[in-house]
């Protein structure tokens, strides 16, 4: 930079603060280094104070530009073995002309290393596009099915292999556009899954990203084990395209692709070249909400019965990416659900619109927890909460069972010890007031005197498939020894008094109630 003064810049004018070198004039490197924005950078010098190449440095680098103009000169394209891919030599000729334009006696010290790494990556890659004396069969890869992704949200890129020998080993460079790259585990490594292909797990991964940015991916066997079959998914990548991506078609190849055998025969399979289609949506938020839950489960209904309007995603819905939104793609959201981390109070206490009193909770002394909807004013066909049960106390392992026959219900209990609980209906049907869930509850343990279950992070939807969230309902379980729960009291300083079909009474009359969990006749 060139100004005595900073000019005016926004943080998202550069994408990286922390590689690059701010050069700035001697005498405004102090206003650059206070500067909004300009500040972030952490390696800043004064024009004039770099430092200049070794002579040392300098005559490797003319030495290695001179190697690499020899094997640009001498290099033939074509498919012949022994020549180089088409494109091959251009992509040489323009790092050697990039080095040429910037070579000085008295050029800057990381200049010179930035054209030693440009030149070394470049005659790397040139002799990777080497065309091998090749056996050529059908031993091949190819992308699985139709892709499709949406904007910050993990996406698998399912490879196949079609093999008529048998392999034991498989290499190939994978391109991705700008914008879509590999998800990571908790150690930093690409997230890279094998199918049941190598079902004694005897085959490992390893994967680097190459000089001209793509991701090589080796698949190999200590063993010299061979896959399983001849056709199907041999690995699955987990891709995750950002939020700055735009919603378009972009290319995604396979090169370099090489496979072997136990005899280590050498197969080179043809490129392979597909599209990932991405759009401005997350796959599984149906009514593009912003939340991924039960409500969106009855968007999937809706598309399957053909009855959606134009405020759902089609493609969000479409979880398989084929297509088609079946049966398939609403056991797959429900997985999601059910999987999914709980969100944070706060965000919980930001919605829009809480409801209260929607859900009740009693228990019987069998130990039945039983889910109630008091009202359905709402028109509401789908539930889901997380349930807390107090330590000692655990839901039975026959889990939850509906109320009716038009809903499912399915739980999935959690790290953190809580139940996932989601019930929802297949066409969409409304719940009925009164019950809607039995949870089957044991006591495993003695648990305290003032043990509470709590049903949490309540969402309910309706038949347009829009969300509700409601308040948390909540119920003291008071138990003896470890043979069962004895009693139960709701929590709250008032009572709660509900009729047999679960409907809350607020100035009962004569007859059978549920008062605290209990029956009590009123004469």
């Amino acid at each position: 930079m060139n100004p005595t003064t900073p000019p005016g810049i926004d943080v998202t004018t550069f994408s990286d603060y922390n590689t690059p070198t701010l050069h700035v004039p001697a005498d405004a490197k102090t206003s650059y280094t206070k500067a909004d924005n300009w500040k972030n950078f952490t390696n800043v010098v004064a024009i004039g104070s770099e430092a200049k190449v070794s002579t040392e440095d300098y005559a490797a680098l003319e030495a290695l530009l001179i190697q690499a103009q020899a094997l640009y000169n001498g290099a033939v394209e074509g498919t012949e073995p022994g020549n180089y891919r088409p494109g091959a030599k251009a992509a040489l000729k323009a790092a050697i002309e990039e080095v040429e334009s910037i070579i000085s006696p008295t050029m800057l010290a990381e200049d010179a290393a930035d054209c030693t790494e440009l030149l070394n990556n470049a005659m790397q890659s040139f002799r990777n596009k080497q065309v091998k004396n090749d056996i050529q069969t059908n031993n091949t890869l190819s992308f699985a099915g139709s892709l499709k992704a949406a904007t910050g949200s993990e996406f698998r890129l399912p490879i196949e292999m079609n093999n008529a020998d048998a392999i034991t080993g498989v290499q190939f460079d994978l391109y991705l556009p700008e914008g879509l790259t590999l998800s990571e585990d908790e150690y930093g490594d690409y997230n890279i899954e094998l199918s049941n292909r190598t079902t004694t797990r005897r085959h490992s991964v390893a994967s680097r990203v190459m000089a001209d940015g793509a991701l090589r991916v080796v698949v190999s066997s200590t063993q010299n084990a061979t896959f399983d079959g001849n056709s199907g998914t041999l690995l699955t990548l987990v891709l995750f395209p950002k939020s700055t991506l735009e919603s378009g078609d972009y290319d995604v190849e396979l090169k370099n692709i090489i496979l072997t055998d136990p005899q280590a025969t050498r197969y080179a399979a043809p490129d392979m070249k597909s599209v990932i289609t991405v759009s401005n949506y997350t796959m599984g938020d149906v009514n593009n909400d912003g939340h991924i839950d039960v409500a969106d489960l009855a968007g999937v209904v809706r598309f399957i019965l053909e009855n959606a309007d134009a405020s759902l995603v089609f493609n969000a819905a479409d979880m398989d990416g084929n297509g088609v939104v079946e049966i398939n793609d609403y056991a797959a959201l429900v997985n999601v659900i059910l999987s999914q981390s709980s969100p944070s109070s706060s965000s919980m206490r930001r919605a829009s619109s809480m409801l209260s009193d929607v859900i009740s909770l009693s228990i019987s002394s069998e130990g039945e927890l039983t889910v109630s909807l008091p009202v359905n004013d709402m028109r509401y066909t789908g539930m889901q909460f997380d349930l807390r049960l107090p330590e000692g106390i655990e839901l039975a392992d026959e889990g939850a069972e509906t109320a009716d026959n038009r809903h499912g219900a399915w739980m999935q209990r959690r790290a953190d010890g809580t139940y996932r609980i989601v019930c929802a209906s297949m066409t969409n049907d409304m719940f009925g007031e009164g019950e809607v869930l039995r949870l089957q509850v044991r006591q495993n343990a003695a648990t305290g005197e003032d043990a509470e279950a709590v049903c949490e992070n309540v969402v309910l939807s309706d038949v347009d498939a829009v969300r509700h969230e409601a308040a948390s309902a909540a119920i003291d379980l008071k138990s003896g020894d470890a043979t069962g729960i004895m009693s139960a009291t709701t929590s709250g300083e008032a009572a709660s008094v509900y009729d047999l079909q679960g409907r809350r009474v607020s100035q009962p009359g004569q007859g059978l109630y549920i008062v605290n969990g209990k029956k009590v006749i009123i004469k």
